[in-house]
Order: C-alpha cells, then structure tokens, then sequence
C-alpha cells in the first residue's frame, strides 16, 4: 500500500472584529447643540474588511452610513435633551464594534424680560421730586437675573437716552429739575447677550 498524504487546509474564522470611532462632531463622548440635527462621520477598520456601518439614534432614527473606511452621516434628527448615538461597524464575518457619541440638544437662548415696577407708567412727579425707580429682570435659561444685568437710561421725550445707574436693580435721581415729559428705560442683558427693553413715561410738572 502506499501511504497517500492528504493535506487539509484549515482557515481560522476571522474573530477579530473592526474597530469604528466617531471623529465628528467631535471625537469627544459628549456635545451639546442648539440645533435640530447633526451630522455624524469617523472612521472604521479591520482585518479583513468593514462591510457596513451603520447608526441608531436611542430617541428615534437608525439607518446606514455612507461609506466604510471613512463613514459620514447627514442630518440625524435631534431631540430635545440626551440622544444616543451609536455607530456600529460590521466585517463580513459578523464581528461588530460600537462607538457611542451622546448629543444633548438644548433649546435655542430665549431673551430676557424687564419690567420696570417703579415709577408707574404715565405717573405724575413735581419739579425737584426725587425719581425712585425699580424693577425686575428674568431670564428662561438663567433665572432671576443679577444686579450687573441691569442697565438704567432716561431721556426727554425726543431728546438722547443718558446714563441714570448700570448694575444696579433701582435707585434714586434727582434728575426731575426742569418741566416735561420723561421716559425711563430698564435694559436688561442675560448671560448669553440677549436684552430686553421696558419703557415708563412719566410727566414733570
């Protein structure tokens, strides 16, 4: 007999999976946006091959990436708050990876409200009567807002706006020395630079 050798070759499965990252927004964990969308993009790899990849939003939305080896995503819908998003990369083995970004989307910055609580609109002072003036400034995103947000002007009707007080909630002028009809101004200026503006007119008589 004669001793035939029969030579099996014997192809390990391919177990490695690819890797994926995501490098924009940014290849940081975490990113806040006032936006309604963002657009996603990174890179995977592998040994033998990245087949897809492929992203899942846990508020809502999945679908597949254009590209492999540099992958990118246009318009993921964002939700009001934290939206997962994951990205997988997948070989034609099976293998998958992950990568995780979460976006936090915020509500755009609304602007503040003043109101001026003192003088009253259309009250009537006499000539060298002291002017107290008073108000009040909130603010959607910062609450009530500080003193330095506060910004007071006075003007002849017609005539320019001058300075009466910045950084202050109220106080007291004696500006009241001639006979007219006045218009007291509170600017209030919120932590991202949006304002709001409150009118009283007064007369001096």
């Amino acid at each position: 007999s004669s001793n035939d050798v029969i030579t099996v070759t014997y192809n390990a499965p391919d177990v490695t999976p690819p890797t994926v990252t995501i490098t924009s927004p940014t290849s940081a964990a975490t990113f806040t946006t006032e936006a309604t969308t963002t657009n996603l993009g990174g890179t995977a790899s592998d040994n033998v091959g990245v087949t897809s990849v492929t992203w899942v939003n846990d508020r809502g939305g999945s679908g597949t990436a254009s590209g492999t080896d540099n992958w990118s995503v246009s318009s993921v819908a964002l939700q009001l708050g934290a939206n997962q998003l994951t990205v997988t990369a997948t070989d034609a083995a099976g293998n998958s990876s992950t990568d995780v970004l979460t976006v936090t989307r915020e509500a755009p910055n609304q602007p503040p409200a003043a109101t001026i609580t003192a003088p009253a609109d259309g009250a009537t002072f006499s000539i060298g009567q002291t002017l107290v003036y008073a108000g009040t400034a909130t603010d959607a995103e910062d609450g009530t807002l500080p003193a330095s947000a506060y910004t007071w002007e006075a003007a002849r009707v017609g005539g320019p706006f001058f300075p009466l007080a910045q950084g202050v909630t109220g106080g007291s002028s004696s500006i009241l020395q001639v006979p007219g009809t006045f218009i007291i101004r509170l600017t209030a200026q919120d932590s991202e630079g949006l304002t709001d503006v409150d009118d009283v007119t007064i007369t001096v008589q």
